[in-house]
């Protein structure tokens, strides 16, 4: 039978007991093109305060045997968790742009999205108590919180965010920067690949002075 498939899996799965590279090309060859993979951060400290139970090197390895093996990988990261420092943040962002730089024909990132609170958890919790969080009421108040560019919950609704408009740049630039979107028009497919080095530079370097490229998409998406 031949058939294609795709599943998600953890960092700490790629050992050689386990998902080794051996393995890896067998199930490529039984139809597996695509893996997700929840890497959430390129600190350490919050992998171990949302209790992840990976580490970066992981990902890192990861990445790696997917591009011998001839896997799509799929990494989604978030930042904007309560408590996490701007140093963090920049720290996901180039971590998430290295992962994928290990691969870059054939892995992408989902994100970076911002930690939005849920009941149930233990980080809920803490927006709750040490942050003064609070949940819509009401049917309403969900419509009332929800954007069609963010999702539910904008930026500035959550307490422990001091600068909604600089998580906004870090996760413009990883986007831009990781993105292998094709224009079907030749002049948005150069300025498209001039912005994708622009923005790799930044990225990599964690330098979002004068950041005019930002600036200059959002002027022409709020035409």
């Amino acid at each position: 039978m031949k058939f294609s498939w795709s599943t998600t899996v953890r960092a700490n799965y790629f050992r050689e007991d386990y998902l080794s590279l051996n393995l890896l090309k067998k199930i490529r060859k039984m139809g597996c093109f695509h893996l997700g993979l929840g890497a959430e951060s390129g600190s350490q400290r919050i992998l171990n305060k949302i209790d992840k139970g990976i580490t970066k090197g992981q990902v890192l390895n990861a990445a790696r045997l997917c591009k011998e093996s001839g896997i799509n990988l799929n990494m989604s990261f978030m930042i904007g968790f309560p408590d996490e420092t701007q140093e963090e943040m920049k720290e996901t962002i180039k971590f998430a742009y290295q992962a994928v730089s290990l691969n870059p024909t054939n892995s992408y990132i989902n994100g970076p999205n911002v930690y939005r609170p849920y009941p149930g958890s233990a980080l809920f919790e803490e927006a709750v108590k040490d942050y003064g969080f609070r949940l819509p009421d009401s049917l309403k108040g969900w419509n009332e919180v929800y954007s069609h560019n963010e999702g539910y919950f904008k930026l500035e609704d959550f307490p422990w965010i001091k600068n909604p408009g600089l998580i906004r740049k870090y996760c413009f630039y990883l986007f831009r920067a990781t993105s292998n979107f094709v224009y079907p028009n030749i002049l948005l497919r150069i300025f498209s690949k001039l912005l994708k080095k622009i923005c790799g530079l930044r990225v990599k370097h964690s330098f979002y002075f004068l950041p005019f490229e930002y600036l200059l998409v959002e002027s022409i998406r709020g035409m």
